[in-house]
């Protein structure tokens, strides 16, 4: 009797381990698509406040074009983000995060050919994350309206990532 209550608490005990581990898993699969709508909210938000400070403080035409560039494709592709999430019911953030809002306080402190290389090399960064997390997103199984929307931006931010690399190279970095 001891002996078959200590296996059924062992057992119940392993499968209420895996259940925890398989939990955030789960979530995490369930919050696939919500959670990238988010992040592309909030990334696209901060997208357009960068290209802004590019436009007013960078001194590199190349930077200053670049800057606005960002300002249209973003500003078009957060309002079709917003579109798609709403056919889904998705709520998304209004603001940027502080993760952003960070990012942008400290390349304002920048002016001259520090802010230039410094905004260059950060739009490398983001633009080859968010290339990685749209192709992500598009290959996942089902098709949603949050889907098509990244399938349908992708190349643009390929573009991008393309057109930074080439202006941060031409800044000799």
């Amino acid at each position: 009797m001891f002996r078959s209550r200590m296996i059924s608490l062992v057992v119940g005990g392993v499968a209420g381990i895996a259940l925890c581990l398989l939990a955030p898993a789960a979530a995490s699969a369930a919050e696939g698509v919500d959670g990238f709508a988010r992040d592309a909210a909030i990334g696209g938000m901060a997208e357009v406040e960068l290209g802004r400070l590019a436009v007013e403080k960078a001194t590199n035409p190349g930077v200053k074009k670049f800057g606005q560039r960002m300002i249209d494709d973003h500003s078009k592709a957060n309002e079709d983000l917003r579109k798609a999430a709403r056919e889904q019911g998705i709520g998304l953030p209004t603001q940027i995060d502080s993760r952003h809002k960070a990012q942008i306080d400290e390349l304002s402190k920048l002016s001259g050919y520090a802010f230039d290389k410094a905004y260059m090399h950060d739009m490398v960064e983001d633009h080859e994350k968010d290339v990685a997390e749209f192709e992500k997103i598009v290959k996942e199984p089902g098709k949603t309206a949050v889907q098509d929307f990244a399938a349908k931006v992708l190349p643009t931010l390929e573009d991008h990532l393309k057109m930074a690399r080439q202006v941060s190279q031409d800044l000799g970095q």
